[in-house]
């Protein structure tokens, strides 16, 4: 094996480093707890509808456990149930709580053994469920993994975007960062990882497989001549999909209505099941006046 020694190439090279750390760690890796879930949509931003949305789009399913704050990402070519649940029975322990927007792909995983609580991004944030017989408070938001789409977008815009073809190693090499970046020492760990790669034997051998995501398709060379560069958008608008959602907007929607910081009071409706399939009662917080919500939570 002939290496070139630019700066470029040599990047390239320590990527490679990332992708075979990935191919074996998303085999074993394994949340429970507290879980986010969410995806986000990466590629170029139209803003104001001016020009012409150029650039390969690509889709995100991620997964954030809280205890540890560690993240698992794939690129993805479809948003469904048959996706999603099938990657979150992977890494996620059935008995763990999940929190996630109100897309309609994570409707079954109550019935999968999950406890899961949404929050309806289009009018709120957060969103509090109480349990009517222990009087647990839960709060569900997903702020944590919306934080990971944050530091992952802004990689890409350090580097003014990347070609399709690199797209999984720029990935794998966020996933590193953050897998190790708690271990007190990312230099030490980057040399422990290269050391159990490069040797001075024998050229390295790496066990990964291209595409090392098989949950999505690469853009052809065709695509790839047509839209050479994919760069982040800075908003996840398009990624909040709640019209696709499966929650019937019939039923009461757990969502708070806006609050004033001055006079606001709790009204506390009459005890449902939320998503997770426990007996809760939804508490909102209004502004005054206050609004006759009895009708509506009936």
């Amino acid at each position: 094996m002939e290496y070139k020694s630019t700066s470029v190439h040599l990047a390239s090279y320590i990527r490679e480093m990332f992708c075979e750390y990935i191919y074996t760690e998303y085999e074993i890796i394994r949340f429970q707890g507290d879980v986010e879930l969410d995806e986000s949509l990466f590629g170029r931003k139209i803003k104001y509808n001016r020009g012409k949305p150029t650039g390969n789009r690509i889709w995100i399913f991620g997964m954030i456990e809280r205890s540890s704050n560690k993240i698992v990402m794939y690129p993805v070519d479809s948003r469904g149930a048959d996706v999603l649940i099938t990657l979150i029975q992977k890494h996620v322990e059935p008995g763990s709580r999940i929190f996630s927007d109100s897309w309609g792909a994570y409707s079954g995983l109550n019935r999968l053994g999950y406890e899961q609580f949404t929050v309806i991004h289009k009018t709120s944030f957060k969103q509090l469920y109480i349990n009517t017989e222990t009087n647990e408070e839960v709060q569900c938001c997903t702020n944590r993994i919306e934080g990971a789409w944050k530091i992952a977008k802004d990689h890409f815009r350090r580097i003014n975007g990347t070609n399709s073809n690199l797209f999984e190693q720029h990935l794998c090499e966020i996933v590193w960062r953050n897998h190790v970046h708690r271990a007190g020492n990312i230099y030490s760990s980057f040399f422990d990882l290269m050391k159990n790669v490069y040797t001075l034997e024998m050229p390295p051998r790496f066990t990964y497989t291209k595409p090392l995501f098989r949950t999505w398709t690469p853009p052809s060379k065709a695509d790839e001549a047509r839209h050479n560069i994919t760069i982040v958008q800075g908003s996840d608008a398009e990624s909040d999909g709640e019209e696709a959602s499966t929650v019937e907007t019939s039923e009461p929607t757990c969502s708070s209505l806006p609050a004033s910081s001055e006079n606001s009071e709790h009204v506390q409706g009459p005890s449902k099941a939320c998503s997770s399939g426990r007996n809760v009662t939804c508490t909102k917080k209004t502004s005054k006046p206050i609004l006759d919500l009895t009708e509506y939570l009936k």
